[in-house]
């Protein structure tokens, strides 16, 4: 919609690099040199996922209808409600701040009387549930040791959470490997 000779251009790169199949283009060409085969620069994803072509096919009647199905999309009381955060800039800088705890026992200066704690939950259904809160002021976070949780931005919910000490199904789920 914005620079339409730059998208066209882009297509025929990817039809240059095989990516045009018989249902329209795969999902993806794949760069990275340890996945490529030898002698070659990219790797075509030969899949489809429909709900990529959906997009596609939403992107172009966006053109075609001049914006008009973006101003349906924001014309939604859902969308509407949460449109301050689809503006919000993220951050450039993020200070990480350690947890820190008391020494079991006391030290000789000052850099032993507080220091990082380190947990790792191995098993987290095994254990009593952890969980951890993260806030600004503004925005919460709030995260189980099985993954779960929920986001608030000034006491409104940005990802609903269920507290039900027999389930962990609903909330944001973020799991690091």
């Amino acid at each position: 919609m914005y620079d339409p000779k730059a998208a066209i251009a882009n297509l025929e790169r990817l039809r240059a690099l095989g990516a045009l199949g018989v249902y329209g283009f795969h999902d993806a060409v794949d760069f990275t040199p340890t996945r490529v085969p030898e002698g070659k620069t990219c790797a075509v994803v030969r899949n489809y996922y429909a709900h990529h072509h959906g997009m596609s096919i939403a992107a172009v009647a966006n053109v075609v209808f001049n914006g008009r199905l973006r101003e349906w999309f924001h014309a939604d009381p859902v969308i509407e409600a949460a449109e301050l955060l689809l503006q919000e800039k993220a951050p450039r800088d993020i200070p990480i701040i350690n947890t820190k705890k008391e020494p079991e026992s006391l030290g000789k200066g000052q850099e032993d009387l507080l220091r990082p704690e380190v947990r790792v939950i191995t098993n987290p259904l095994a254990k009593d549930r952890e969980t951890v809160f993260l806030s600004n002021g503004h925005y919460a976070v709030m995260l189980t040791a099985t993954g779960s949780g929920y986001s608030r931005w000034n006491g409104q919910t940005v990802a609903r959470w269920k507290s039900d000490p027999t389930e962990d199904r609903s909330g944001t789920f973020i799991f690091l490997r």
